[in-house]
């Protein structure tokens, strides 16, 4: 089997995995709920479907960042996941920050719903950087999210904005556009 053959074997597989935990229901696991677990295999993923401009990283094997506003428990299931692993031949790091930092050199940075009051002041703050934005607040996409995740029923979903992720100066691959329960055009 050829290289591409396993990485598109390894891709469908981990996509079939995904949807499976998209019909689970949220439910208690250990210390973190399901739901927690689905959203950090997401963010980790995701650093595989999206394109930063080269001048984005100082060096050829500097890590992809991915930064967690205020979630203790998604900080704790991504560092799991990430463990030894590496998108696009770069290494993986997680960094915390509570709700007065502004980051800065993160890639992929999550803004949950606990910190649902100040969320339009860090997607603010974060606009014109190359950082793909993903949030888990209502209407996450108008605010100037990339990506939002909204739970339906039971279900996590996610939307994923054109526009933001346009502006946000990060490409999104027609895969992850094509799992997405909604894609906003830059029209729309």
């Amino acid at each position: 089997m050829t290289r591409t053959q396993k990485t598109m074997v390894g891709r469908s597989l981990f996509w079939v995995w995904m949807m499976l935990c998209l019909v689970a229901p949220t439910q208690q696991v250990g210390a973190a709920t399901l739901e927690t677990r689905i959203k950090a295999a997401f963010l980790y993923k995701f650093c595989s479907y999206v394109e930063w401009p080269t001048d984005t990283f100082s060096a050829p094997d500097s890590p992809i960042v991915i930064g967690v506003v205020a979630d203790k428990d998604i900080v704790q299931e991504l560092n799991q996941a990430i463990k030894g692993q590496h998108v696009h031949n770069r290494p993986l790091n997680v960094r915390a920050y509570d709700t007065t930092a502004v980051p800065s050199g993160v890639h992929l940075l999550f803004i949950g719903r606990s910190v649902l009051s100040s969320a339009p002041r860090w997607l603010d703050r974060m606009q014109g950087k190359a950082v793909m934005l993903v949030t888990d607040i209502p209407n996450g996409l108008d605010s100037g999210s990339g990506i939002n995740f909204d739970l339906e029923g039971d279900r996590l979903r996610f939307d994923v904005s054109l526009a933001a992720t346009t502006a946000q100066g990060v490409r999104v691959s027609s895969q992850l556009l094509s799992v997405a329960r909604r894609v906003r055009n830059p029209a729309q």
